[in-house]
């Protein structure tokens, strides 16, 4: 990708990407379809809204499903210099909350439908749908520095109460550029990450798809069920996915393999890898896929690893190897 790539922010990197593939698919929720100019003209009017509604230097919130506007409210935020502090839709009202009050917030986009909390009257209501139906305020397309405040991300810290943890867009586009170059992502690649946006992993995951023009898919695994994620698989002809073991066993569990045939890179994190698990996933893929295996936090990159095709069993977890950034 080059060594300047993480110098140039995010947003004239996907300005660059939809010029070039104007009209290919750049995301779909099984619901909602976006080329690459639709998603482009989508970030730039709510960047205007955002940039209109929250004050400069204070966070946004982003209250989601796991669907194509989760992608434009992400990006969005980061065009207008705004950082995002995403908000998991699962969550109780009481840590959302919670969140809320330590990021101080003063403003959250969501849909209109999940708009149910009692949120202190400071804190404005950006309507997602109604942002983009409107008529747009002009975006200031203003200089965004890679290292400001980009994605504020919680994690239950160590205490249980919400930790926030600061990544600027430098911080997320070295993730990008590391996974780009390890697995020779291309805009030919459509990817299907069966992980939440509100986790670095669905950051790096979103960003590594449309940084390089490819397809993202995105799917709420909890509401369409496995059985749906392995059509999508199939229908859609993912090539990269990235999942965690616990759902890896239940996906691959009593299921044939076609459902897994197109997969070039599966990426296993986020929980320990077993010698069971790897027999299950190279039962599913073909001979050539590349089974990566990562360990890292919210907090570092940590380490990664592909797998060779002879690697003797190992007896309880997979090793990794450190990796640098």
């Amino acid at each position: 990708m080059g060594t300047g790539f993480a110098d140039v922010p995010v947003f004239d990197h996907l300005r660059e990407i939809a010029g070039r593939y104007s009209e290919k698919l750049a995301a779909s929720d099984g619901t909602n379809r976006l080329t690459y100019s639709e998603l482009f003209r989508a970030v730039e009017a709510l960047a205007g809204w955002i940039e209109a509604v929250v004050p400069d230097g204070n966070a946004v919130g982003i209250l989601q499903a796991n669907s194509v506007w989760y992608t434009v409210a992400m990006l969005a935020s980061m065009a207008s210099g705004r950082p995002s502090v995403p908000l998991n839709v699962r969550d109780p009202d009481s840590r959302i909350n919670e969140i809320v009050a330590d990021a101080r917030l003063s403003a959250i986009i969501g849909d209109k439908g999940l708009h149910g909390l009692d949120l202190p009257q400071h804190v404005a209501w950006i309507d997602m749908a109604q942002s983009l139906q409107a008529t747009p305020h002009p975006a200031a397309h203003r200089v965004v520095s890679v290292d400001a405040p980009a994605i504020v991300l919680y994690t239950s810290g160590s205490t249980g109460r919400p930790k926030g943890i600061v990544n600027s867009q430098r911080n997320l586009l070295c993730r990008v550029q590391q996974y780009v170059d390890a697995c020779h992502i291309n805009a030919q690649d459509v990817f299907l990450p069966l992980t939440g946006p509100a986790t670095i992993a669905g950051c790096r995951e979103i960003l590594a798809a449309l940084l390089t023009g490819a397809t993202l898919q995105l799917v709420e695994v909890e509401a369409v069920g496995l059985r749906a994620v392995r059509g999508r698989m199939q229908s859609e002809g993912v090539t990269i996915t990235y999942l965690v073991p616990a759902l890896l066993r239940a996906l691959l569990a009593d299921e044939p393999a076609d459902a897994f045939g197109s997969l070039r890179v599966a990426r296993i994190g986020g929980g320990k890898v077993s010698s069971a698990d790897i027999r299950l996933v190279r039962k599913a893929v073909p001979p050539n896929c590349l089974v990566q295996i990562g360990y890292s936090s919210t907090e570092t990159t940590g380490s990664q690893w592909f797998l060779p095709h002879d690697w003797p069993e190992f007896d309880s977890s997979a090793p990794v190897v450190s990796v640098d950034e």
